[in-house]
């Protein structure tokens, strides 16, 4: 089923400005792109990297595990009608991102595995240096927890 786009505005513009037209879109959704873009003008989330601006293809990968200041709007409504408990509605709109320390990749722990009833993982252990070690009664040496 083709949706019908209602004429354009006799203000806008008859070119495609060169943000929407090369705005980054998932194959499955350029269809839905090619019929809005001559009415359309693309707005990238305005996310800032040392005070440069963060292109779209990349913001997903420079916001993971990001420590970041964000910018933002909440606006409020509150519908009520004569006999009936008030409903409130908040919408909130980011204005900018402003990455203070980039995220480092998380470490994947040995313990995370589909199957934990498969029993216990064999960890190696690290061996600390001769110094380190304590001795047992036993004369075992004394080694580390698994580092994960």
């Amino acid at each position: 089923m083709t949706k019908i786009l209602p004429p354009a505005h006799p203000d806008a513009p008859t070119k495609v400005d060169k943000e929407t037209d090369k705005w980054p879109v998932a194959e499955e959704f350029q269809q839905h792109l090619r019929q809005i873009k001559k009415t359309h003008c693309a707005q990238p989330l305005r996310v800032y990297l040392n005070d440069k601006f963060v292109k779209p293809n990349d913001v997903n990968g420079v916001l993971a595990n990001c420590l970041a200041e964000i910018h933002f709007s909440i606006k409020h409504y509150t519908f009520h009608r004569e006999g009936e408990v008030a409903h409130n509605s908040f919408n909130a709109n980011v204005e900018q991102i402003i990455v203070l320390k980039r995220g480092e990749p998380k470490t994947q722990t040995p313990y995370k595995r589909a199957n934990p009833r498969s029993g216990p993982l064999n960890v190696k252990r690290l061996k600390t240096s001769p110094e380190d070690n304590s001795t047992s009664g036993s004369g075992e040496k004394a080694t580390s927890p698994p580092l994960t």
